[in-house]
């Protein structure tokens, strides 16, 4: 990757932690260059050629350690999955997953999702997924939340009509800033139920039973797309 390519905008948050283990190192040498998504440096991604099946297509940005994502395209091979995330461990970590899992319907972009944004057509994904996003507390440091017009407005130009943007958090502030930065553009209205009772099918992971027993509450919103 060029470094004008790497540094074309700001990027807030870690790309790497830990040393990676050796059976770590080797998925991402062996496993990583054969699912992801290429031509995003080009700006023009054919996102539907990634995959052996043409079959919908669902987006999670920032997977974290991918349990979520992983879980996602084992019970669902009717669908084919993206997967964002620049944490380098968690890209090794969802890699295991896939790797163990036999996962055929995953491709990752290991950097920033507002590249792969940049790149692709429009009304590409049917579904996509903001779980526990960093809520950057501070707040001087608010604007730099996923949940921000600029960014919603590329998700609605992605996401087909009458489709989803699902947002989870455990922070009770990010919710309101997503209810109050989601009102700043028009394509999306809430359609959630009830906003502390998980979706059909939602798959709960180490970071949220955490949350819980820590004492914070797990709030699930639901965005259609016009």
């Amino acid at each position: 990757m060029s470094e004008e390519y790497h540094n074309k905008r700001k990027f807030f948050g870690r790309n790497k932690g830990k040393s990676l283990k050796p059976s770590q190192a080797r998925r991402m040498e062996n496993i990583l260059p054969k699912i992801r998504v290429q031509d995003v440096e080009a700006g023009k991604v054919d996102l539907p050629q990634h995959f052996d099946k043409d079959q919908p297509i669902w987006l999670e940005i920032g997977f974290g350690g991918g349990e979520h994502l992983a879980h996602m395209a084992s019970e669902n091979s009717d669908i084919n999955f993206v997967g964002c995330e620049p944490y380098q461990n968690g890209v090794a970590s969802i890699l295991r997953h896939i790797e163990l899992g036999d996962i055929k319907n995953i491709r990752l972009h290991p950097s920033d999702a507002r590249d792969l944004f940049d790149a692709l057509p429009d009304a590409i994904f049917e579904r996509v997924y903001l779980l526990y996003p960093d809520p950057w507390p501070k707040a001087r440091h608010a604007e730099r939340r996923f949940m921000h017009p600029d960014n919603l407005k590329q998700i609605a130009r992605l996401l087909k009509s009458n489709c989803e943007l699902r947002l989870a958090s455990d922070i009770p502030e990010y919710i309101e800033h997503g209810l109050e930065k989601i009102c700043e553009v028009p394509e999306f209205t809430e359609v959630s139920r009830d906003r502390f009772d998980p979706w059909e099918g939602w798959f709960r992971t180490r970071y949220e039973a955490k949350a819980i027993r820590e004492g914070r509450t797990p709030q699930y919103v639901i965005f259609k797309r016009a």
